[in-house]
C-alpha cells in the first residue's frame, strides 16, 4: 500500500524511519525497557515547560 506514496518527495525518509524504528514497535519479541524506566525522562521533560498557556507572557 505505501508503494502508491513513492513519488512522494518524503517517502525515502518515511521508509526508513518505520524500517529502523515504527517497524520495531510492533515485535513482541523486541527488547523494550518497563514504562518506569522512562518516567524519570518525562518527569524531567515537563518539570519546566518552555512555552505554556500558564506561564506568565514574557514579551
Amino acid at each position: 500500500m505505501r508503494d502508491r506514496y513513492r513519488d512522494h518527495p518524503h517517502w525515502q525518509a518515511c521508509a526508513d524511519f518505520c524500517g529502523g524504528y515504527d517497524q520495531n514497535s510492533f515485535d513482541p519479541r523486541y527488547d523494550t525497557p518497563p514504562l518506569e524506566f522512562f518516567e524519570p525522562m518525562v518527569r524531567r521533560v515537563f518539570s519546566s515547560p518552555k512555552h505554556s498557556i500558564y506561564l506568565p507572557d514574557e514579551g
